[in-house]
C-alpha cells in the first residue's frame, strides 16, 4: 500500500511539474505576443504623429509626376520613331553600297526595309 501511494505521489509531482512547465510556456508565448502588440501600436502612433502634405502640396506633386510620366511617354514614342529613321537610313546606305558595286549588282527584286 505505501508503494501505491508512492507511485500516486510521483505522479501527482509530475503532473504538477508537467502543467507548471505548460503554464510557464504559455506565460512566455503571451508575453511575446504582447511585446508584438507594444511595438505596433508604438509604431502606428509615430505614423501618426508624422508631419503631412496638405491637400495642395499632394495635388501638386500629383501633378508634376503625371508631367513626368507624359514626358517620359513621349520621349518613349520619339525613340520608336527615330529607331525606324535609322533602320530606313541603314537600308539606304546597304542599297547605295551594292549600286556602287557596278552597274548589274544591285537587285532590284530585293525587298527593303520600308517594303519596297
Amino acid at each position: 500500500m505505501s508503494e501505491s501511494l508512492g507511485l500516486m505521489v510521483a505522479s501527482v509531482v509530475l503532473l504538477s511539474l508537467v502543467l507548471s512547465l505548460l503554464m510557464l510556456g504559455a506565460a512566455l508565448i503571451f508575453m511575446g505576443q504582447m511585446r508584438n502588440v507594444r511595438d505596433r501600436v508604438q509604431e502606428m502612433g509615430d505614423e501618426l504623429s508624422r508631419k503631412r502634405h496638405t491637400n495642395a502640396t499632394e495635388n501638386g506633386l500629383l501633378d508634376v509626376m503625371a508631367q513626368l510620366n507624359h514626358i517620359e511617354f513621349n520621349l518613349a514614342e520619339e525613340d520608336a520613331r527615330n529607331h525606324t529613321s535609322r533602320k530606313l537610313i541603314e537600308d539606304a546606305r546597304r542599297r547605295i553600297g551594292e549600286i556602287r558595286k557596278g552597274p548589274y549588282s544591285y537587285d532590284k527584286d530585293q525587298p527593303g526595309l520600308d517594303g519596297g
